[in-house]
């Protein structure tokens, strides 16, 4: 017997002969049980047409008697869907320029369904390739250049090339050298200053050749505190020197010249009367004195120009390391700003968005929603494909009758709309857990179940409500 939504009773035909057997022979009570079936038959036949009037078939819904021997089928209702249902986006927001296909024509995995206009978008995608290789050109060449200066620099530090640090050195030789010149002056007049001394008054012969021998090495002194002027004079035009260091060559020839002419005057003296050789000689003395002093003073200034000498040759080896290091950092800063990732990636977003203006078909099926037009702007939902030959029902279970399904149970569909057509569908899943009412207090609980159809070339339409029964054993 049947137990469904729209037909809670049926008169059970075997228990009605089994009466009508027991009547038998007996006229009067068998015309008033025919009477009776009659009537009963009217009234079951109008209750189940009122009930159709005022209770429409609720989607996955059945009524609460459990089966009995005498209700032995489970009928619900439910909904054709597809089993592969896609739906076509696209969030370009570029024009539509050709659309090439239309509700319930059947497309191919790949298939190009719509072309959006990509003008601009190619003119973009080519300025940022051109402006990446700009770049990218560019990087290169700071690397290069950055290399260059800093192999340059490396060289001239280990071959010790470097104009400051060479100029530095230079200038402290010449501070090495003018201060042995001037301690050696001072040994030879220390040693001319004693010997004048010890020489006392002698005659006027030895006096004469003392004062010509002293201007024959003041004359030597002299040029060669000339010659050192000299030389002072070009390292301080070519900035290897400071003017103090000139001025120190300056006072050495000065001193030189002024020994000279001393030498000269002692000579002069020599050769004036031996009455004079006594104050001759005072003065030999004195002068001598003098110069010593003045020896001594330069040899101060010069040690001070060697201190000078030594610190600027330290801040030019300095400032030559800091080079090297200011140079690498270049190099490094280049290096960074050649890695063009950033950049490489916007124009691979940008040829992405290129590919995705060609708009394909996810999977294989049939349109059955199409929203797209050419000219408008291509945003959103703009095609649905589904698979019109993979079909499955989704229907619910009350929870009294869950317990007699499993997946893999075998049932029968059937359509209003179809007539009397069969087909046979597979219960595929079920869900653990009851289908919520949305917050509706509710005393039914059910089970949302989905059933594969599994008959070929059925008649079954997406979207068609439909009949699956399913025959309980005993």
């Amino acid at each position: 017997m049947l137990r469904t939504n729209d037909m809670p009773y049926i008169w059970n035909t075997q228990k009605g002969n089994d009466i009508m057997k027991t009547c038998k022979g007996n006229n009067a009570l068998l015309r008033i049980l025919t009477l009776a079936l009659a009537i009963i038959i009217m009234i079951s036949t109008t209750g189940c047409a009122m009930l159709q009037a005022t209770e429409p078939i609720q989607p996955a819904s059945r009524p609460t008697t459990p089966p009995t021997e005498q209700n032995n089928t489970i009928t619900v209702s439910g909904t054709v869907e597809s089993a592969q249902s896609r739906n076509v986006y696209s969030s370009l927001g570029l024009t539509i320029d050709e659309v090439n296909v239309e509700i319930g024509d059947k497309v191919t995995e790949g298939q190009v369904l719509v072309v959006l206009d990509t003008e601009d978008l190619e003119l973009t995608i080519a300025q940022a390739r051109a402006q990446l290789e700009i770049t990218r050109q560019g990087a290169q060449i700071n690397i290069d250049s950055s290399e260059v200066m800093l192999n340059q620099a490396s060289d001239n530090v280990r071959a010790n090339n470097n104009m400051h640090v060479v100029s530095a050195q230079a200038a402290l030789s010449s501070a090495e050298a003018n201060i042995r010149m001037i301690q050696a002056s001072i040994s030879a007049a220390q040693a001319e200053l004693e010997a004048a001394q010890e020489a006392g008054t002698q005659d006027n012969a030895a006096m004469v050749l003392a004062a010509s021998s002293a201007v024959t090495s003041a004359e030597m002194a002299r040029s060669n505190r000339e010659q050192d002027l000299y030389n002072a004079q070009i390292l301080y035009e070519i900035g290897a020197i400071s003017r103090f260091e000139l001025n120190q060559a300056q006072d050495a020839f000065t001193t030189a010249e002024n020994m000279l002419n001393d030498a000269q005057t002692n000579l002069d003296i020599a050769n004036d009367s031996n009455a004079r050789i006594i104050d001759s000689h005072q003065r030999a003395l004195d002068s001598q004195r003098r110069s010593i002093e003045q020896l001594r003073t330069s040899l101060e200034a010069a040690n001070a120009a060697h201190r000078q000498a030594q610190n600027a040759l330290s801040a030019a080896q300095n400032a030559a390391n800091q080079e090297l290091d200011l140079l690498r950092n270049n190099l490094e800063a280049s290096e960074i700003y050649a890695n063009l990732e950033a950049q490489e990636i916007a124009l691979q977003i940008l040829e992405r968005r290129l590919e995705d203006a060609t708009i394909t078909a996810p999977i294989s099926g049939t349109i059955t929603q199409s929203l797209a037009r050419e000219g408008m702007i291509g945003s959103g939902l703009l095609f649905t494909i589904e698979d019109t030959e993979d079909l499955r029902v989704i229907t619910r279970f009350r929870e009294y009758d869950i317990g007699l399904i499993t997946e893999g149970t075998e049932m029968t569909i059937t359509a209003e709309m179809l007539g009397s057509e069969t087909y046979n569908g597979t219960i595929t899943r079920i869900n653990p857990a009851a289908v919520s009412n949305m917050g509706i207090p509710s005393n039914i609980v059910e089970f949302e179940t989905e059933v594969t159809v599994t008959s070929l070339d059925t008649n079954l339409r997406i979207g068609m409500n439909v009949r699956l029964s399913l025959e309980l054993e005993g």
